[in-house]
């Protein structure tokens, strides 16, 4: 049996409260049935959004996202899978929710795109089977729909907020984005703002709303982004968990984002 850590969720729980704070927030608010199936895939995902920066060429992150590849094989060919706490965990999930193998096929494709530093040929497409296709999986968990329109939306403006930091890594999505930062910043803030008045004001589905919830975060950082007075590049301080905790709490009581 798991030994509480940090979060009191297991050790998947606390890896992923090191890498990605704010889903695992969301998770709280999941009935307590589905969080464990949730932190195995936000767990999984985490592990495969990292690989760009845990590879120094391109084909070692090809080389691992085939590893994930051939861990799902195992998965879905319904025998003994690899001894690999996320890919035990992940079996358990996909076999006892009857998870659809493409979405996660489709996020490992997309994740490739990653590794190169070229812009994407069709960002929509990447941010369907990331962020998109992420929490229609989130909610088929939880006992609720397709991601839809929200899950678009809530994923672009996820990325638009990265793409600072992404090019200054070295892959960038949009072609029109250029290394000069007055331009990047221009092009960002536009775009961001839109997507976010796109945003506003969306309800979030009865069914399975803990999955959903990272749209209202995902709205409020980009809010805080905008205000941003120097680059969007420059490092922002960490919101207060307490002020993440309470959007939480607002969109789930109201179901608006």
């Amino acid at each position: 049996m798991s030994r509480p850590g940090a979060t009191g969720l297991g050790p998947l729980a606390d890896e992923l409260h090191a890498r990605d704070p704010e889903r695992l927030l969301t998770v709280l608010f999941a009935a307590p049935e589905h969080r464990a199936d949730l932190i195995a895939l936000y767990h999984f995902n985490s592990e495969v959004a990292r690989v760009r920066q845990m590879v120094s060429e391109p084909m070692i992150g090809e080389i691992r996202l085939q590893w994930w590849r051939e861990a799902l094989d195992e998965i879905y060919g319904g025998g003994p899978v690899r001894a690999h706490p996320t890919v035990e965990a992940l079996r358990d999930t996909v076999r006892s929710r009857d998870l659809p193998r493409g979405p996660f096929d489709a996020l490992l494709d997309a994740r490739s795109l990653d590794l190169y530093d070229e812009p994407f040929e069709d960002v929509e497409a990447y941010i369907a089977a990331t962020s998109a296709g992420l929490m229609t999986l989130a909610a088929q968990i939880c006992g609720g729909g397709e991601a839809g329109d929200l899950g678009q939306i809530a994923g672009r403006i996820a990325l638009l907020a990265a793409v600072p930091r992404l090019r200054a890594q070295g892959p960038y999505p949009w072609a029109a984005i250029t290394g000069d930062k007055d331009a990047l910043d221009g092009f960002v803030r536009t775009e961001l703002d839109q997507a976010v008045r796109a945003l506003s004001g969306t309800r979030l589905p009865k069914g399975g709303r803990a999955a959903y919830l990272p749209a209202a975060l995902i709205r409020a950082d980009a809010k805080r982004l905008l205000k941003t007075k120097g680059s969007l590049a420059d490092p922002r301080p960490e919101t207060p968990s307490f002020k993440l905790q309470l959007t939480l709490l607002r969109a789930n009581l109201t179901g608006r984002v």
